[in-house]
């Protein structure tokens, strides 16, 4: 019988070693005002949602129904969540990024301008990035459409994070903001 409290902590111990690996889909098409978001977890889809911008608000679609997703949040969450942020991009190793993007504006020169500028402006934010996490591999693809009119982006990240930088990630923040709190009020 004691081999198995064994086996179970031990087991409880990998998992929170254990890399978790994701990979996170975004897309977006200005001109159609739809896109879609997907998260998968070791290969299972968690979420997937169509994403519309109506009134300057996010609006979330399943395929059964439609949610309207208003976040409120309170300073104090959002100071968690901002202390949350920095320290999962600390935790978190990427190890590829790929960014393609469809552009057209039914005029060669229009086209040519904004493709040129919005992979200036992708090359540098993924030149950000890799000084960062230098294990991250990206890839940019621009497709320029000359007799068409679209503007569409896509982004597929994949990377992985443990269960303990999760939890420490979780117990910082929670440590951070309390003590800023407490400075606060001196």
């Amino acid at each position: 019988m004691q081999i198995v409290w064994h086996v179970v902590i031990v087991f409880f111990l990998l998992l929170l070693i254990v890399p978790i690996f994701a990979k996170v889909y975004a897309c977006f098409d200005v001109f159609g005002n739809i896109g879609a978001v997907s998260l998968y977890v070791f290969f299972i889809k968690i979420i997937a949602y169509k994403v519309r911008i109506s009134d300057g608000k996010l609006i979330f679609f399943t395929e059964k129904n439609k949610k309207e997703v208003e976040v409120q949040v309170s300073q104090k969450q959002l100071r968690f969540l901002e202390q949350f942020g920095v320290q999962m991009k600390e935790k978190t190793i990427i190890k590829n990024i790929n960014v393609y993007s469809r552009i057209g504006m039914q005029d060669a020169f229009a086209t040519a301008m904004l493709s040129g500028a919005i992979n200036v402006a992708i090359s540098s934010v993924m030149g950000f990035i890799k000084n960062s996490k230098k294990s991250a591999k990206m890839t940019l693809v621009n497709i320029p459409e000359f007799n068409g009119r679209f503007l569409t982006m896509s982004l597929q990240v994949t990377g992985f994070i443990t269960l303990v930088d999760i939890l420490y990630a979780i117990v910082m923040s929670f440590i951070i903001i309390k003590r800023s709190e407490k400075y606060e009020r001196i």
